[in-house]
């Protein structure tokens, strides 16, 4: 992988988080339920700043998490889009157990170098969040892989050339906006792209946000359309009360400012997602789809490009808030530009079972196509039984801290 040339005002910069020595990070393992994934290295964690595009193509700041082995070069580069968040410290770079530690621990300790952008406007970066813009989805991935060299010879570590891409939720949808993007550019940058997993992604967000979502079959469908019409109102300069019900283009710039979690939007929002919208609305996004939000839809969905890596997409029977039909369709328009797309499910698992049952499979798919050896469980004696229930969630919620006393090197 090349290295990217070091920004002027001084970017990237990289500042130590913590290092989770390897028997904490078998005991993460075992406590999100994963104890049957081997791992052999500790996982030290790094922010990352650095410069990436805004939607007006001008330059601002970004924020990511950046793991690696301890003791180790690692042999490839997982990058990793994260899922959903409205809150902008509940993002890879300010690591808790499900955005940050989990997928640190399942890659770094297996010996891969896990970079994580916390996507524009999200951690350190500034602005809002544009939700689910495939362009600066794209650009926070591109430009990380960028300056990724730089962040690796900074801390001593091996710069891999191999990379693959890994997506949860939005993750996967920001992904395939990324794969497209380096199908032209990955040469520039010497990497060498050879796998994308999307798990319990949606990608062909105007046909998904269109029946489905406005279904209310999940508890956050409400807050997803929200979400959407509110950013892409601030992106395309359109009045908010030309898509949502009058009481709610005055609550939902308050509701979506960085500072609520999903949870508190949800219980502010009715479940119904079509009590947010306007009746017309509605109606452009189930028909003609003519609208300037259903356009808008259309031309941020991803997929329809000549992969330059096979691409697999994970899926869960029970889960209402990706479909996989969505999977499916997509799947279908990159086989037709010639490319290699298959559909697994894992099984009858709603949204976040999605990924806990697909996390692994995704490591030992990436380890198959990089030809290296999965790392084995070390004896019961070592791992130790399974951790009681009623003491799962203790223990569990003070995951951010383990190893946080521990010195972490340059």
């Amino acid at each position: 992988m090349k290295a990217g040339r070091a920004d002027p005002v001084g970017l990237p910069v990289v500042s130590r988080l913590r290092w989770l020595p390897l028997p904490a990070a078998r005991t993460a393992l075992r406590l999100l339920g994963l104890g049957d994934l081997g791992i052999r290295h500790g996982v030290a964690l790094r922010r990352v700043l650095y410069v990436t595009a805004g939607p007006d193509g001008r330059p601002t700041v970004a924020s990511a998490l950046v793991a690696t082995p301890v003791g180790a070069e690692p042999h490839a580069v997982v990058c990793y889009q994260h899922a959903t968040q409205s809150h902008r410290v509940n993002v890879p770079s300010t690591p808790h157990r499900l955005e940050g530690v989990l997928t640190s621990v399942v890659f770094a300790g297996a010996g891969y170098a896990l970079a994580a952008p916390d996507y524009q406007g999200l951690g350190s970066g500034t602005g809002h969040h544009p939700y689910l813009h495939a362009a600066t989805e794209a650009s926070s991935v591109t430009d990380l892989l960028a300056v990724l060299p730089q962040v690796l010879e900074r801390t001593g570590t091996a710069v891999p050339r191999r990379t693959a891409l890994l997506g949860f939720s939005q993750g996967g949808h920001a992904s395939l906006a990324a794969l497209e993007s380096l199908s032209a550019t990955a040469e520039d940058l010497d990497l060498d792209l050879v796998g994308v997993a999307s798990v319990a992604g949606v990608h062909r967000l105007l046909e998904s946000a269109g029946p489905h979502t406005l279904s209310g079959a999940s508890a956050h469908h409400s807050t997803y359309l929200a979400y959407l019409a509110t950013s892409y109102a601030r992106l395309h300069r359109q009045p908010l009360s030309s898509i949502v019900r009058p009481r709610w283009a005055r609550r939902l710039p308050l509701l979506m400012d960085g500072a609520h979690g999903m949870a508190q939007i949800e219980q502010a929002l009715p479940r119904d997602p079509t009590q947010v919208l306007t009746r017309e609305t509605v109606e452009d996004l189930i028909g003609p789809g003519e609208g300037w939000f259903a356009q808008r839809l259309a031309a941020n969905s991803v997929g329809d490009v000549a992969a330059v890596a096979p691409v697999r997409f994970f899926v869960g029977s029970r889960d209402v808030d990706a479909p996989p039909v969505d999977a499916a369709r997509t799947a279908r328009l990159i086989r037709a530009r010639g490319g290699s797309a298959e559909v697994v499910d894992v099984g009858p698992v709603d949204h976040r079972g999605t990924a806990f049952a697909a996390v692994g499979l995704a490591r030992r798919w990436f380890d198959d196509l990089l030809d290296v050896e999965t790392p084995e469980l070390p004896g019961v004696a070592a791992t130790g039984a399974s951790v009681p229930e009623r003491w799962r969630g203790r223990l569990t919620r003070a995951l951010p801290v383990l190893g946080r006393t521990r010195p972490l090197g340059a």
